[in-house]
């Protein structure tokens, strides 16, 4: 099972709703990678040059089920929270993000409760 962490902690206050908007997805490697949230519809072309997540959760709010493609949405997306990284900016550099992230227990970490942890006000 893909599990998450940072769920609940302290969604859309003294950031300014960074935590709804970004998350930062923790791959095999340790590193992480900032995603977007997305809302549909999307044109075809919305993605190229991009990393894209389709992620599906449980009642509570863990991540059960992940789907990654890049430079378009992932087959299956239907109904999917889409989660875009556009900072990988050559295909090598998107193939190794989408490579982290696929051999990964898939961990998630929201913008607030990383400036939290660090103390930034």
């Amino acid at each position: 099972m893909i599990g998450a962490k940072g769920e609940g902690e302290g969604r859309g206050g003294a950031v300014g709703g960074l935590a709804e908007r970004f998350r930062f997805f923790r791959g095999a490697s340790g590193r992480r990678h900032v995603f977007t949230r997305n809302e549909a519809p999307f044109e075809s072309d919305d993605f190229e040059g991009a990393v894209v997540l389709a992620i599906r959760r449980d009642r509570a709010g863990a991540i059960v089920a992940v789907r990654i493609a890049c430079d378009r949405v992932p087959e299956g997306a239907v109904g999917a929270e889409i989660w875009v990284h556009f900072l990988a900016m050559s295909r090598r550099e998107r193939a190794a993000v989408a490579v982290d992230l696929a051999g990964a227990r898939l961990v998630e970490d929201d913008a607030e409760a990383i400036v939290a942890r660090r103390g930034v006000a």
